[in-house]
């Protein structure tokens, strides 16, 4: 057996010493090549002689042939895969040539150490494996490397290290230093570095010991994040001046974080010592890393991987921490001010990934979204910003844009290609009265949310409410409401909760206070552009007669109120429908419509709204609404005994005559009773269908009282719904990581790109 070991040790020496320092290159593969034999023959036993094989292929990787330095990424390979625990007594050489031949010129050899790459992570991110702080050292050096391979190597070992708390805790601490020190070498690979650093906002509820485990790591992590968010914020200024004190500032600039707490205090003091290490020797060699970050100074378009950082971000965002998810779109949302062009690019791909995010269980997350929504949509200058294929994924049914958009905004209509943009004048003309009146983002997401509500009736019933209304806040309460109006005029047929969402809407409009300006709006219609709003919410309301009755009172049409609900006779009343009138009854007693109590002591109005609301109450059967509504009506005296004076109600009175001029009411109801004969029509289908396929079952008899809505249905009129915002994700990311005792600073100072 003696005899046996001899032999090989001596094999050994003779490839590691006549071969591989021959002169001759291809005797120097061909030992490269023995040394690989050697180690495949001995199999298991190769860790016995692991390091007199081992230490001649490592230093074959400074050989001046390429193709030897080739052969040696292939034979450590080999030997690393035989030969898994023992590597870790060679780990900083193997580290040391590895991220050299990364680097190396040659594109085989950089392809080697790719594999060799891989297998060295696979190795140390196993159980057994003990604490990398050896390495990290290795890592500070390249830090100064111009080499991009160089660089993407770093920061890809962050991520290989994810499983183990202390290995991640000893990564994020040193990557955190390199952020600090030089976040402009490392901002090309900011994607590798957010895919490793966002997963670790969490806090699990474990044992105590865990949890301060799991907080230190989350507040290194965040202090990572907030110093590459807030360079990403400023690199705007970078670049553009260019000078002196731009770059003092992105080397020495503190983004450290205060900590409130003794906990947070100690925590946050552990990665000093390696911090304070770096800073010494960078002051060593800040004047040639000056000079370097100069020549290497990356082009505006260059500085930031928009395309990576997007990918990245969006990849997390079904991740199932809460605190990444509002991280990643709060990356979204600062890449929007900062290079608004790039995001745009991808609002083709970004808005149905933000509809996906408006079913997510976290309430905070669909505030959020709603809010990245809102900014993409009302992005300043955005028309100039978005390109023509943007543009052409966009694009809208000709037919659906010509009910968005009247015909006294040609600016906007050339925008959606309804008029000649060569003859009407440049894009960059338009009004911001066009801009407000559809835009072209608001409209192609509002479109796909109304199929989204409507594929998702759960999602209607659960977050209707709360999504509508924070558009409404964002976008302006005109352009949902004009947009979404003609969306169900467009697909209304096609949609089976056209009903839902039409009573959602008009609950909306009537109770929330932050709609305060748009229904004072519609009471007061005295414009062109106002009568083709009206028409386009009778003809969407149109699919639910008592959102239709509602919407007809609040403008005051008094006359065509009368009018349609002597029809609703003719119509199948339905439980849905019999609630909703219980519900209005509730409304008119509430603020909203003070102005129409008063109209009943108008001579002007009152004979009217009598006979309207008398046709009400003869609908619904002897319920509390129907005893609220009778003793309303009790109380108003007989058209003989009302004054000729007409009743003020402090506010501004529509101009009924131009209403009339411009919607022709007689179409109109033609196409209400069209629309409800189909319905009507379509319901009976339904039910047929379901009695023969015999599933239907005898339910016991429900009783008549008003559902709940989503919302209060009586809001005060004169609510101050200025105080009301829509939360961004800084806001709650900054929340909720204060209340877990980590203090960041919301107020980044971000400005965009295009002024």
């Amino acid at each position: 057996m003696q005899d046996r070991r001899n032999d090989i040790v001596r094999i050994i020496g003779y490839f590691s010493q006549d071969f591989v320092m021959s002169p001759n290159p291809h005797t120097r593969k061909g030992g490269l090549l023995g040394l690989a034999s050697v180690a495949i023959g001995l199999s298991q036993n190769a860790c016995l002689y692991h390091r007199p094989i081992i230490l001649p292929v490592i230093r074959m990787f400074h050989d001046n042939d390429s193709r030897v330095r080739y052969y040696a990424c292939e034979t450590l390979y080999n030997v690393m895969k035989l030969t898994r625990k023992e590597t870790q007594n060679f780990l900083d050489e193997i580290f040391d040539a590895v991220s050299r031949a990364v680097a190396d010129p040659d594109l085989n050899v950089r392809q080697g150490a790719l594999q060799c790459d891989r297998l060295l992570k696979e190795i140390v991110t196993e159980p057994d494996f003990p604490n990398l702080t050896g390495v990290v050292s290795l890592l500070r050096e390249r830090i100064y490397t111009n080499n991009s391979h160089a660089r993407q190597f770093i920061v890809s070992w962050v991520s290989s290290v994810a499983e183990k708390q202390l290995q991640q805790r000893t990564a994020l601490t040193w990557i955190r230093a390199f952020v600090l020190l030089d976040p402009g070498h490392l901002l090309p690979f900011a994607s590798g570095i957010i895919g490793a650093v966002l997963p670790c906002f969490v806090m699990s509820s474990g044992a105590a010991d865990n949890a301060r485990d799991r907080k230190a790591i989350l507040e290194t992590a965040v202090r990572i994040n907030e110093s590459l968010l807030t360079y990403v914020s400023e690199v705007q200024n970078r670049v553009v001046t260019g000078t002196d004190e731009a770059l003092d500032s992105t080397l020495r600039h503190p983004r450290t974080v205060p900590s409130e707490n003794a906990s947070s205090n100690r925590i946050a003091k552990q990665p000093e010592a390696p911090i304070r290490a770096i800073r010494a020797e960078l002051s060593l060699n800040e004047p040639s890393l000056r000079k370097s970050t100069r020549d290497s100074a990356p082009t505006k378009n260059q500085i930031i991987c928009t395309d990576a950082i997007l990918e990245a971000t969006c990849r997390l965002l079904n991740h199932q921490g809460l605190l990444t998810r509002l991280a990643a779109l709060r990356w979204i949302e600062v890449l929007s001010k900062v290079r608004p062009k790039e995001v745009l690019s991808h609002v083709s791909s970004l808005l149905p990934t933000m509809l996906t995010l408006l079913s997510d269980p976290a309430s905070e997350v669909v505030h959020s979204t709603i809010r990245l929504v809102g900014n993409l949509c009302t992005q300043h200058n955005v028309i100039n910003l978005l390109d023509e294929a943007t543009i052409n994924k966009l694009r809208l049914p000709v037919e659906l844009v010509e009910l968005v958009i009247p015909r006294s905004r040609p600016a906007a209509r050339r925008l959606f290609g309804l008029e000649s943009r060569r003859t009407q004048g440049p894009l960059d003309e338009l009004a911001a009265g066009d801009q407000d009146c559809c835009h072209l983002l608001s409209v192609r997401f509002l479109f796909d949310l109304v199929t989204l509500l409507d594929n998702q009736p759960s999602l209607l019933l659960s977050r209707g409410d709360l999504i509508i209304t924070d558009l409404c806040y964002l976008l302006g309460s005109a352009v949902v409401y004009r947009a979404m109006s003609a969306i169900i005029s467009f697909v209304g047929g096609d949609l089976s909760s056209t009903f839902a969402l039409v009573q959602a809407l008009n609950r909306i409009l009537l109770t929330q206070p932050g709609l305060h300006e748009f229904r004072n709006y519609l009471r007061a219609i005295n414009t062109e552009d106002g009568c083709h709003l009206l028409e386009q919410l009778c003809r969407a309301w149109s699919y639910n007669p008592v959102a239709l009755l509602s919407l007809l009172l609040l403008t005051q049409n008094y006359q065509q109120c009368s009018r349609l609900i002597k029809s609703f006779g003719e119509l199948a009343l339905t439980l849905e429908m019999l609630i909703e009138m219980d519900q209005l009854i509730h409304m008119i007693e509430s603020p909203i419509f003070t102005a129409l109590r008063m109209h009943l002591l108008d001579k002007r109005f009152s004979s009217d709204l009598r006979e309207t609301l008398y046709c009400l109450l003869m609908c619904l059967p002897q319920t509390g609404a129907f005893e609220i509504l009778g003793r309303r009506l009790r109380c108003i005296p007989p058209l003989d005994c009302l004054s000729d004076w007409h009743v003020s109600t402090g506010s501004a009175q529509p101009d009924l005559q131009l209403i009339r001029k411009h919607l022709q009411f007689d179409k109109l109801f033609d196409q209400f009773m069209s629309i409800q004969k189909r319905c009507s029509a379509k319901r009976l289908t339904e039910l047929n269908s379901f009695r023969s396929l015999g599933s239907a079952e005898t339910s016991p008899a429900k009783k008549l009282e008003p559902t709940a809505p989503n919302q209060p249905i009586c809001a005060h009129e004169h609510s101050n719904a200025s105080s009301f915002v829509v939360g961004s994700p800084t806001d709650y990311l900054t929340q909720s990581l204060s209340n877990l005792g980590i203090n960041v600073s919301p107020n980044m100072n971000v400005k965009s790109a295009t002024g």
